[in-house]
């Protein structure tokens, strides 16, 4: 019986030595046609209720379009693009589209990551995604844009030596750490044949004057509830469904990064303040303003609140793409009814959550038609 034991205790210690890791230990994510990131250790992917996860920063390319915003404090993930949107209750393990639809697939926690159907979100975003079987078994999950270069064979063929780079890499490592970072390694290049579409994010810099921001523009309805970002938290309760619209403007944006995720997770849209009086120095400060909002969410506005506009000012804008709001009431004082006509939004430049109250329900009444404006404290 002793001998039979140590026979097996060799059996598996043989194989211990011989075989230094599993392939699913290591996984990799490929994007059209290249593969930016590597994961080893705790931060492989996992299946839960036959679903395959993976952690939502798999996403949050340029290439593919979709970008994300984790909120710790309220423990929800915001997974979005220019027309959809997916909120996940991390907490509630519910998921909530763009349309308001709410259905019980989960964002997991696991190792300090927040992980994703893979498949799930792929396909909402109107994205490929293959589990593929790379060199030396080591498993490839691929999403693509339908801008991608080879297929799923190919892709395999030409990515044998960077995997077998990265594995040799890991393996020779004293003791592999748990990493989610892109690897330094080159990308997957297609023959010199081919062209290829864009495989790496395109580094981001600010627009010259004469230039707008890189970003397309944002369909919002044309009476609008304008309130100033850091009034989010105060007055949230009172919004419900109403068209409301935060502003900043570059000098408020800066060191707000977690007020403006909040904003951007409960989907509502964020509008820079402009003095246009000068459509130069304008011009300047939406660059500036884009590149602090790209850095805190990874994503522009192209939606003003003017001051000072003129219609030639408002007109020079507009050529650039921008959205611009000059007719906007600014309720200030104590609210006296004044009435206005045409397109027009509502700017609170200091609400409490009670006033608002009341403006919702003007915003609501009215709706988007081009009708009499009117301001008013008391209830409908």
């Amino acid at each position: 019986m002793k001998r039979i034991l140590c026979f097996f205790l060799i059996v598996l210690l043989i194989a211990a030595v011989c075989v230094p890791a599993l392939a699913a230990d290591i996984w990799f994510i490929a994007v059209d046609d290249s593969i930016p990131v590597t994961l080893t250790g705790g931060a492989v992917p996992f299946y839960y209720n036959n679903q395959l996860y993976v952690p939502y920063s798999a996403f949050d390319s340029d290439v593919l379009n979709v970008f994300s915003i984790y909120d710790s404090s309220q423990n929800v993930l915001a997974m979005y693009n220019i027309d959809h949107r997916l909120t996940f209750d991390i907490s509630a393990g519910t998921v909530t589209d763009f349309n308001g639809n709410t259905e019980s697939t989960a964002a997991l926690s696991r190792s300090g990551s927040v992980y994703v159907p893979v498949f799930y979100v792929s396909s909402y975003f109107s994205l490929g995604c293959s589990l593929l079987e790379g060199s030396g078994g080591y498993p490839i999950i691929r999403l693509t844009s339908g801008n991608e270069v080879y297929d799923n064979d190919k892709f395999i063929t030409q990515s044998k030596t960077l995997v077998e780079y990265r594995v040799s890499q890991y393996l020779s490592e004293p003791s592999p750490t748990p990493s989610v970072e892109p690897s330094p390694s080159p990308d997957v290049s297609p023959s010199p044949e081919v062209s290829s579409p864009v495989t790496e994010s395109p580094d981001h810099h600010e627009p010259p004057p004469d230039a707008p921001p890189e970003s397309d523009p944002i369909t919002v309805p044309d009476v609008a509830l304008f309130l100033p970002g850091g009034s989010f938290k105060t007055v949230a309760a009172s919004l419900g469904n109403t068209p409301a619209v935060f502003t900043y403007d570059a000098d408020s944006l800066y060191g707000s990064d977690n007020t403006v995720r909040a904003i951007i997770c409960a989907g509502y849209p964020i509008a820079m303040e402009l003095d246009l009086t000068d459509v130069g120095h304008a011009l300047e400060t939406a660059a500036r303003f884009n590149e602090l909002l790209d850095g805190m969410t990874n994503s522009k506005t192209m939606l003003v609140v003017a001051k000072n506009a003129t219609d030639e000012a408002v007109d020079a804008l507009s050529q650039y793409g921008f959205k611009v709001w000059s007719n906007t009431v600014n309720a200030v004082g104590d609210f006296k009814i004044t009435d206005y006509e045409g397109s027009v939004s509502v700017f609170m430049p200091s609400p409490k959550s009670t006033g608002v109250s009341y403006l919702v329900k003007f915003v609501r009444y009215y709706g988007g038609d081009f009708i009499d404006i009117k301001l008013t404290t008391e209830p409908f």
